[in-house]
């Protein structure tokens, strides 16, 4: 699905499905990125109290036309009604160079909601996030006391949050988990 000499992957779908015990799941269902966008979403759905859905993609340069997609945010897709359609917000937006991958986004004990995200633009760039005020805006983009490449999230507490990476480019490789 990559081509090294484009720099871009094909076309993609993002797909969920959602299970009433746990045990048996319905066929995926088939989301689509923003026009012109290949998309990187390893990360689990958010599914708050009220029902809405989230997940949050990296996007990618596509093969057939790598010129379109912006790499420099994260894109957080969200439905209001069950999943019949999504509606897409930019969030995390850098400058360049950058790329995020493997995005994660979870609802903290208090309501606010944290997102995060390998950034893999350069070799000296930590992992990102960005975590939403009281209103539920996202802030600045802020950074890890780390540098993984794969990164997964699950709260832990009010403001807390165990994030864990895998190491193997940096020094000491392995799965390091960190409470933040």
């Amino acid at each position: 699905w990559w081509s090294n000499e484009l720099g871009a992957m094909k076309e993609n779908f993002l797909v969920y499905s959602i299970s009433e015990d746990g045990y048996h799941f319905p066929l995926p269902q088939f989301v689509k990125p923003l026009p012109g966008e290949a998309c990187e979403n390893p990360g689990g759905m958010l599914i708050d109290k009220n029902g809405d859905l989230q997940f949050v993609y990296s996007p990618y340069p596509t093969i057939s036309d790598p010129a379109k997609a912006d790499p420099c945010r994260l894109v957080l897709m969200r439905s209001t009604d069950g999943g019949k359609t999504f509606c897409a917000r930019s969030i995390a937006e850098t400058k360049a160079p950058s790329q995020y991958a493997e995005a994660w986004t979870v609802r903290l004990g208090n309501g606010r909601q944290l997102t995060g995200a390998w950034q893999t633009a350069a070799d000296t760039f930590t992992d990102k996030y960005v975590l939403t005020d009281e209103n539920g805006e996202f802030g600045k983009v802020m950074d890890f006391p780390f540098r993984g490449q794969s990164l997964a999230l699950t709260p832990a507490g009010e403001d807390s949050v165990i994030a864990v990476y895998n190491q193997r480019k940096e020094a000491d490789p392995g799965v390091w988990a960190a409470f933040l």
